[in-house]
């Protein structure tokens, strides 16, 4: 039976359809853009960190949303290429590294935002301090994920209940907060944001096909096909196509 760990998932391999299978749709990224407008801007940032920045999926949106310098810190060569290639902007920069060797000055950041990525880091505690170290005092850390039980309720569940084991194996916010307590990060916040996954089951079915989803990775390829089933199925009955929308957590820090 396969299970969660840090670097269970190749992202070498997923990079060649991440984007297509996680992008954005219009109202997700007003979401994400209000959340991290109401949080960021108010610092009046110069320069933001996307740590694991991935295919770019965040990084744009955080240089329009706060008119600032994005740094985006990526380990996998194919998902920073991707993000060169697919997600450029005149105030984004993409450079290699990796989350607990921030390749960084010491306090060069007013913010980072980690996204959909901290159960993927081995030694969060390092990270913390990495983070602590490389954000300056007052600054924020924004973590956004399934850290909360509320990840349990996620749509994609419904189809795939054997994913449910995969991302219970992901840290919560306590263990996540107890851990970056090492870089002087305080919690001061847990909220949640209401993401469109999908504008209809239809579209869902295209994108959970792609299996870029860490839970639908680390399933068995049977447990991962009878739920492909079950969402096509349900797709091809839907006569009136609606959003798919979930609650995802974003935990907030402060630099003390």
């Amino acid at each position: 039976m396969t299970s969660f760990r840090p670097g269970a998932v190749d992202y070498e391999v997923q990079a060649a359809h991440y984007a297509a299978a996680r992008s954005f749709t219009p109202s997700a990224e007003g979401a994400w853009g209000e959340a991290i407008t109401r949080w960021i801007a108010p610092l009046k940032p110069a320069l933001v960190l996307d740590l694991g920045s991935g295919t770019g999926r965040f990084t744009p949106l955080l240089a329009e949303r706060l008119g600032c310098r994005v740094v985006g810190v990526e380990p996998s060569d194919g998902m920073r290429e991707g993000a060169i290639r697919e997600a450029a902007h005149p105030r984004v920069e993409y450079v290699a590294g990796d989350a607990e060797d921030i390749p960084l000055e010491d306090g060069l950041c007013d913010a980072a935002w980690l996204g959909y990525m901290i159960h993927h880091v081995p030694d969060r505690a390092r990270c913390g301090r990495e983070l602590g170290r490389v954000v300056r005092g007052g600054g924020l850390v924004l973590v956004a994920g399934a850290y909360t039980e509320k990840r349990r309720e996620i749509s994609l569940f419904r189809y795939f209940p054997a994913a449910l084991r995969i991302v219970d194996a992901f840290p919560l916010e306590p263990e996540i907060s107890a851990e970056f307590a090492a870089g002087g990060l305080e919690h001061v916040a847990t909220e949640s944001v209401m993401h469109e996954s999908a504008p209809s089951l239809a579209v869902a079915a295209k994108r959970t096909a792609l299996r870029a989803d860490t839970t639908l990775r680390l399933i068995t390829d049977r447990e991962f096909a009878e739920g492909q089933r079950k969402l096509e199925e349900a797709a091809a009955r839907e006569t009136e196509p609606r959003p798919i929308v979930d609650s995802i957590d974003l935990l907030v820090y402060r630099r003390l």
